[in-house]
């Protein structure tokens, strides 16, 4: 698992380097401005496999919010954000979690499309008395479906976190979701 994650991190650090220069020109600081510009929403609830560095394997379940990114947008319109909130609790530790990810998504034909980039998250992390915020980097990649309204999708993400007062979390993620388009 951790080779396929440092593999999907180095794919995204070459596709960022690459599509900048394959196309500098023509990006777009801050598309929502335009009036040409689509939000195209998608909603999906999301089932997560969750494995820390230490500490057993966790289901996690959550929602995922994506969309055609706001904020940068590439000359060819493909970069999504994706934000995924998820839950989840196993032997006494709970952990509740928001990741904002935006990710350049390819389109392989049929409905299908491919995305992978960075990712941010905070990290809720409680156990009996113990409760920490810890932020976390890392990278994530899916594969996604679309079909009219219908939109199914499968994740894979890391996170590295900062240990706070003797709490770490280092999530690896594995995940499917399904939701609709609007």
């Amino acid at each position: 698992m951790k080779t396929i994650l440092r593999l999907s991190a180095a794919a995204a650090l070459l596709a960022s380097l690459i599509a900048p220069a394959h196309a500098a020109e023509g990006w777009t600081f801050l598309p929502i401005a335009n009036p040409g510009f689509k939000l195209a929403p998608t909603l999906a609830v999301t089932a997560n496999s969750n494995k820390p560095d230490q500490g057993n394997s966790a289901t996690g379940y959550g929602i995922d919010f994506n969309f055609n990114c706001a904020l940068l947008q590439s000359p060819d319109q493909r970069i999504r954000t994706h934000l995924n909130l998820s839950h989840t609790s196993k032997d006494g530790v709970t952990v509740n979690a928001f990741e904002l990810s935006p990710r350049y998504t390819i389109p392989l034909g049929n409905g299908l499309s491919v995305g992978i980039g960075p990712s941010l998250a905070l990290f809720k992390v409680e156990s009996g008395s113990i409760s920490k915020n810890l932020f976390g980097a890392g990278v994530a990649t899916g594969l996604n479906y679309n079909l009219g309204a219908f939109y199914a999708g499968f994740d894979l993400r890391y996170h590295s976190t900062q240990a706070k007062d003797g709490v770490d979390y280092d999530p690896s993620s594995v995940g499917v979701k399904v939701g609709i388009n609007f």
